[in-house]
């Protein structure tokens, strides 16, 4: 007996399981799909062409996580600091930004602009350190004493807008939670030195001003022109020179230098911001006579 089939076998063996194909998922004959032949095995082609009345592929709903991660952009700009133990240096850091970016912009604060802290080792809830929070209150922070620690989740990468690490191994971290949190993470330092750049015209990229888009999408913008320009900002070498030292468990003057760190690159870096939003470069410090555009609601 012949072991491979007819041609006109295989057509009429074949012709169920194409209506099937039909009926399922409304294609008619030319995706690759295989069909017994003479050869034993032949090609057969179908076009993905909507059939009245039957849904087609191009109408299936394809399954994908990217909308775990995703999120449309909104009237606030977003930004999270990170470091370890979310205690001593994110903290700090999360509110000299909130402190100092209003400062420069001639402002007490700016309502779309939120930033939160976390940490990559951090026991939620846990209080500030004691020493770290006497720092930021010297600094002019109002409200040290309220701080509570959060521990690094995907879920914060993905919502912030923004992400300033204290030091390169916090990038990583970041960076190891959630591959899309790279481009939008930064160090203190870095950042800082990035944005410094950008404003004095060094890094030779053009952010367009402070808007009627408002405060969040100038921002999206600086993240967007700083992600770009990162390689070509010369940094300090060895890479530890891009981290704020943790002063855990140090003596007190080494809280001292690392709150100092903090609030010194947080100053330069809001007043780069300033001078980016007025469309002037500068020579970081606030322009002469600064009067920032309305800061609008979006």
């Amino acid at each position: 007996m012949d072991m491979f089939p007819s041609r006109r076998g295989a057509a009429a063996a074949r012709e169920p399981w194409d209506r099937t194909c039909e009926a399922a998922v409304g294609i008619v004959p030319s995706l690759t799909l295989m069909a017994p032949t003479q050869h034993w095995l032949k090609t057969r082609t179908w076009s993905l062409i909507p059939v009245a009345g039957r849904s087609s592929l191009s109408t299936m709903p394809i399954p994908s996580r990217r909308h775990l991660f995703a999120r449309p952009p909104s009237g606030a700009f977003r930004v999270l600091t990170v470091c370890t133990g979310n205690i001593c240096r994110s903290p700090q850091a999360e509110q000299l930004l909130r402190l100092r970016i209003p400062q420069a912009f001639d402002r007490t604060a700016i309502a779309n602009l939120e930033v939160t802290s976390a940490g990559t080792r951090a026991i939620d809830g846990d209080t500030m350190d004691r020493y770290a929070a006497a720092e930021a209150v010297r600094l002019g922070v109002p409200d040290a004493a309220a701080h509570r620690a959060r521990k690094l989740r995907r879920a914060q990468i993905a919502d912030a807008d923004l992400i300033i690490t204290m030091t390169v191994d916090h990038r990583r971290a970041v960076a190891s939670l959630s591959r899309r949190g790279h481009a939008k993470t930064f160090t203190l330092v870095e950042f800082a030195m990035i944005v410094e750049a950008l404003a004095d015209g060094s890094a030779a990229e053009r952010i367009d001003p402070l808007g009627t888009d408002g405060f969040a999408a100038f921002m999206r913008r600086v993240v967007q022109a700083s992600a770009r320009v990162r390689a070509r900002v010369e940094m300090p070498k060895p890479a530890m020179l891009l981290d704020v030292v943790d002063p855990y468990g140090y003596p007190i003057e080494v809280y001292r230098r690392s709150a100092e760190t903090i609030d010194r690159k947080t100053g330069r870096l809001a007043d780069a911001l300033a001078s980016l939003a007025e469309g002037a470069l500068a020579q970081h410090k606030p322009l002469p006579g600064h009067r920032p555009r309305p800061l609008s609601p979006q």
